[in-house]
């Protein structure tokens, strides 16, 4: 399931970002995804959703995703 693969992901990454984490689903496969890395980067653009569109763009060899579900969890 996806949303708990998500949750998962933000769940590794709870004490510095505080459970923020994306997952791109691709016909049924995740090509990419991501925690948010702000505070361990130092860089404001590092949220997990940039993070994982960035991955998923160049894994897939498009710039396109308007196909793709990105299911975003918050704590």
């Amino acid at each position: 399931d996806f949303a708990q693969r998500t949750i998962d992901v933000a769940r590794k990454n709870v004490e510095e970002e505080g459970g923020r984490a994306t997952v791109i689903v691709k016909d049924g496969k995740v090509p990419a995804e991501s925690p948010n890395r702000v505070a361990q980067t130092h860089d404001p653009t590092a949220r997990a959703e940039i993070l994982a569109i960035r991955e998923a763009c160049m894994k897939l060899g498009s710039e396109l995703l308007s196909l793709s579900l990105v299911p975003i969890v918050s704590r």
